[in-house]
């Protein structure tokens, strides 16, 4: 009969949570908010979560962005001008629907950062960065055009569509619009005098 201490040597034992582990989920999205507050960049979206995500499983679980719903809506109300966007609900917004903009938006803002002007989500994107600057009341600008660099991104727009003679003819309602909002967007932050110096007109 084989010894009962060898066979309990033979399982392993569960692995100890550290004691920020062991912190109810609650807790810990409050942390991974203060995390995020604390980070030096104030614009554009958190960057300092993901490496925190990535010191336990136990910890990804907790605070990972691709589902935590009340984190999302708190990061909303702590990087964006949330006070425009509830008047225009004109209701109370839920904590589902903050976190859906605060996703919108940082996908938005991502591809405009890396001048992603395909048409998929061109619209998209032109749409969210209209909202946002005229509900902006202290940080929304910031996003776009000190992280985003927006103006880059809607010289970048202009030159894809290289519209000559017969495109200005045939141009779709679809790049109609697209080309009303870049205008606007442009206008914006020209007469704010926020554009880039370094961009190549």
């Amino acid at each position: 009969i084989p010894n009962a201490t060898a066979l309990s040597m033979d399982v392993p034992s569960p692995q100890r949570l550290s004691r920020l582990e062991s912190l109810a989920p609650e807790l810990l999205s409050k942390i991974a908010l203060f995390v995020a507050l604390v980070d030096d960049n104030q614009f554009g979206p958190p960057s300092c979560i993901l490496p925190l995500t990535r010191t336990s499983r136990s910890l990804r679980r907790a605070i990972s962005l691709s589902d935590n719903t009340h984190l999302l809506a708190d990061l909303f109300r702590t990087h964006f001008d949330g006070g425009a966007f509830a008047r225009r609900a004109r209701m109370k917004i839920s904590t589902t629907a903050l976190a859906l903009e605060y996703r919108t938006r940082c996908e938005a803002l991502r591809r405009i950062r890396v001048e992603d002007v395909s048409r998929t989500t061109l619209i998209e994107d032109l749409w969210t960065a209209f909202l946002m600057i005229i509900e902006h009341d202290d940080r929304n600008v910031g996003h776009l055009v000190l992280w985003a660099n927006l103006h880059r991104y809607l010289m970048t727009f202009f030159r894809s569509l290289a519209l000559d003679v017969r495109s200005v003819l045939d141009i779709s309602s679809k790049e109609s619009t697209a080309l009303s909002l870049a205008v606007y967007l442009l206008c914006y932050i020209s007469n704010k005098g926020e554009p880039p110096s370094h961009v190549n007109q």
